[in-house]
């Protein structure tokens, strides 16, 4: 698998924190998803096989795949996993630097 096969259905990007899913497994990203569970009930269906939508449904394989694919510190350029740039981002000089 690769990074395209964990894409939201909606906004087609990589979800950077809790990924949530359909019954037959077809993911969104938590912004996504939150703004589908808006609608009227009987409206929340999935874009992708038109299921109904449950309140919550975490993918937690899938949050555990994204973080561990690669990615680059905007600010330094250093290289680390996914799952490790929020902790990084939050502590790097670099970035520090550019909010002065």
């Amino acid at each position: 698998m690769d990074e395209s096969d964990f894409h939201c259905i909606i906004c087609l990007e990589l979800p950077p924190n809790q990924v949530q899913q359909c019954s037959n497994g077809h993911i969104y990203c938590l912004d996504c998803w939150r703004k589908m569970q808006g609608a009227v009930p009987s409206a929340r269906v999935c874009g992708e096989c038109r299921s109904s939508l449950p309140e919550m449904n975490r993918a937690l394989a899938a949050e555990r795949a994204i973080a561990g694919f690669p990615a680059t510190c905007g600010a330094c350029g250093e290289r680390m996993t996914r799952g490790e740039l929020a902790t990084h981002e939050s502590a790097c000089r670099a970035r520090e630097r550019q909010r002065r």
